[in-house]
């Protein structure tokens, strides 16, 4: 992995849940990390018309390098580039298991949560 390419900030957030006075869930973000330099690149695009709503769909890899503390990373976290939010589809691939890079297959939706 050339750090060159690692031209990107993210930040990477896990979910914390919680309860309103209710009983209703919460969902609030932790930020775990913050000003990791990663690759990020583009795969597919689509435009979906869902419930009476056109729904637009990115899929990305963010590439990182690797860090032991972020080894209970799952497909609940989500990543922050600026005001872009990447969710994470999958668990993060350890690249020739060499533990040097991480990979994130993530979708970027146009509506926001």
């Amino acid at each position: 992995m050339k750090a060159g390419s690692l031209n990107h900030l993210i930040s990477l957030q896990s979910p914390k849940g919680s309860r309103d006075s209710v009983g209703e869930r919460l969902t609030s973000w932790d930020t775990v990390a913050f000003n990791v330099p990663a690759k990020i690149e583009p795969i597919s695009g689509r435009e979906e018309f869902l419930a009476a709503q056109r729904q637009a769909t990115t899929s990305h890899t963010i590439s990182l390098r690797f860090n032991p503390k972020w080894s209970k990373m799952d497909s609940t976290w989500r990543v922050l580039y600026g005001a872009r939010v990447f969710t994470i589809d999958a668990p993060p691939r350890n690249v020739g298991e060499a533990n040097c890079e991480l990979v994130l297959t993530c979708t970027e939706s146009s509506r926001q949560e």
